[in-house]
């Protein structure tokens, strides 16, 4: 079955692109995808059928891809703007938000936003920031390649130059911690990478500090093929917390589980995950767990590192 499908939305006067797998029986909350400065949506067109039968939503913002390509307009503000309108077009209420390189930016400002419609949040490799760029580095820009393809074949040369102009120095941590949902950040492996040490330990701060330890690997595991770490939670007040565990493999395979976890005011934990049921009818809560990595056994909060 065909699930690649291109859909158009509109910000103003500014054609929106975008991808939707759009499955007839969705499972789980969607995704919604921001992607990266040099980024076409067809770049990410094999994992519309990955995510399934989770919906998956990836935007080509404006002088992206078959977007339109104003002449004015290219700030982050006119960016979030163009993810609202697609938002709004798909119909989607509460989500998944993932984002890639620069597309953080814009997909930070959207989540600060709508914080309340944010389900988790999962970053690859960049700092919650804008970053200010100088627009005496636009030929630069214009001479890369990027994924095989130059960059003059992604977009219009007004396009860098008109977003480098519009670029400054923000910083969005706080308002990230603002949001108070689960994050995941992907790191870089390859030389270039965006995010270092320090800006994991930034990351960490500003989810109140929830990533403090790593479990040891299942013995047997091969490290070298396991993407991705468990976090703990760090003196959480006492209450009693539920979570909702979502479990997705790369063959479309889906499974939840509700766990309960009581914390007392001695600090000991006690959890209960029979007061759930197995399920595959795609119930979701705030703790919904990250919906990026197919083999997550359910982190329920915190900052993961992807490597």
């Amino acid at each position: 079955m065909e699930l690649s499908s291109s859909r158009w939305a509109t910000n103003g006067h500014v054609r929106l692109h975008y991808l939707d797998n759009d499955p007839p029986e969705p499972v789980g909350l969607p995704i919604f995808f921001s992607p990266g400065f040099h980024d076409f949506a067809s770049d990410y067109e094999h994992l519309l059928e990955y995510f399934a039968p989770r919906r998956f939503v990836v935007v080509e913002v404006r002088g992206r891809g078959r977007s339109d390509s104003p002449t004015s307009g290219y700030a982050a503000a006119d960016h979030v703007g163009d993810l609202e309108a697609v938002l709004a077009a798909t119909g989607i209420d509460r989500f998944h938000l993932m984002t890639f390189s620069r597309g953080t930016t814009w997909g930070l400002d959207l989540a600060i936003r709508l914080a309340a419609r944010i389900a988790t949040v999962s970053i690859g490799d960049y700092q919650a920031v804008e970053h200010r760029v100088d627009p005496a580095l636009v030929e630069t820009a214009l001479n890369a390649r990027f994924r095989g393809i130059p960059a003059r074949d992604r977009f219009l040369p007004h396009v860098p130059q008109l977003l480098f102009e519009a670029s400054q120095d923000r910083d969005l941590h706080d308002g990230l911690a603002s949001i108070g949902c689960p994050v995941l950040v992907a790191l870089g492996t390859e030389e270039g990478h965006m995010v270092s040490p320090d800006d994991v330990e930034e990351y960490t701060r500003c989810t109140n500090n929830v990533c403090v330890e790593d479990y040891s690997l299942t013995p047997g595991t091969d490290p070298n093929g396991v993407a991705w770490d468990f976090v703990n939670l760090a003196q959480p007040p006492v209450g009693t917390y539920t979570f909702l565990l979502e479990v997705i493999d790369g063959y479309g395979n889906y499974d939840s589980k509700e766990i309960t976890i009581e914390v007392t005011e001695d600090g000991s934990t006690g959890s209960n995950p029979d007061t759930g049921s197995d399920s595959a009818s795609g119930t979701d809560a705030a703790s919904d767990t990250d919906p990026t990595d197919p083999d997550d056994e359910g982190t329920a909060s915190g900052t993961g590192d992807a490597t």
